[in-house]
C-alpha cells in the first residue's frame, strides 16, 4: 500500500480546533507565525493511513455504535506486533484495554509502585512519563540515552544496572506501545535487542533481574 507523506494539509485551528496549534506559543508566550508546525508524537501532519480510514468508514456504515469488547483478532494482532517489533512473546490475556495512553500510565504507576518508589525512565522521553511519576509522589531515576554523532541513540546499560539495583526501584522495560499490559521479567540481552527499535521505555514493574 502506498502512503502519502508529501501533501501539506491545512489544519487551521480556527476551523478544525486542532489542539496543538491552539496551545502553541514561543518562549515569550506569543503565538508563532502561520506556517510553523508543532511537532507531536501522536498527532502528526500526515493523513491517516488509507486502511485505517477505510476501517473507520466501514464501522460508521454499519450504523450501530454501541459498546464493544476486545475481539480475539485484536489481541492476536497486538501479540503479533510485539513479537515482530520487539521479539517479545506477549500472551493475549496480558492485554488490558485503556481508553487513552496517559490514564494508563498513571494506572500502571498506582498498580505496580508505592509512593516514594523510584521509577527508572530513559530520557529524552514523552513528558507524561515523568509527569505520571512525579505527580503521584514517586521519584524519577533518569537513565539518559546516549546519542552519537549521527543522532543514533543507544542505552547506557552500566547506568541502567546501577539504578535498577537500588531498593524500591521500579524499572523501565520495553516497550511503551501497550502501557496497560503486564509482562514477565526480561534478561538484559533481551532488553538490548528491543533497544534498537524502541525510542523510549517506560514500564513500571516491582522488580527486575539484570
Amino acid at each position: 500500500m502506498k502512503y502519502d507523506f508529501e501533501t501539506i494539509i491545512d489544519r487551521d485551528p480556527a476551523i478544525r480546533g486542532t489542539g496543538k496549534y491552539r496551545i502553541m506559543k514561543d518562549s515569550k508566550g506569543n503565538k508563532p507565525p502561520k506556517g510553523i508546525v508543532p511537532l507531536s508524537v501522536a498527532d502528526m501532519e500526515f493523513r491517516t493511513a488509507p486502511c485505517v480510514i477505510d476501517a473507520i468508514k466501514a464501522e460508521a456504515d454499519f450504523g450501530v455504535l454501541g459498546y464493544h469488547r476486545l475481539t480475539d483478532s485484536f489481541r492476536e494482532s497486538c501479540c503479533q506486533w510485539m513479537k515482530t517489533r520487539h521479539d517479545w512473546d506477549v500472551q493475549p490475556d496480558w492485554i488490558v484495554p485503556f481508553e487513552q495512553v496517559v490514564p494508563a500510565l498513571y494506572n500502571a504507576v498506582w498498580t505496580f509502585t508505592q509512593p516514594g518508589d523510584g521509577i527508572l525512565i530513559q530520557t529524552p522521553d514523552y513528558h507524561h512519563f515523568t509527569g505520571a511519576t512525579v505527580n503521584t509522589g514517586r521519584k524519577v531515576l533518569e537513565n539518559r540515552l546516549v546519542a552519537d554523532e549521527k543522532g543514533h541513540y543507544t542505552v547506557d546499560f552500566d547506568d541502567f544496572r546501577e539504578k535498577a539495583s537500588r531498593p524500591s526501584c521500579s524499572s523501565s522495560a520495553p516497550p511503551r506501545i501497550l502501557p496497560a499490559a503486564s509482562g514477565r521479567r526480561r534478561s538484559c540481552a533481551g532488553w538490548a535487542r528491543s533497544a534498537t527499535s524502541t525510542a523510549s521505555w517506560w514500564w513500571p514493574t516491582r522488580s527486575t533481574t539484570i
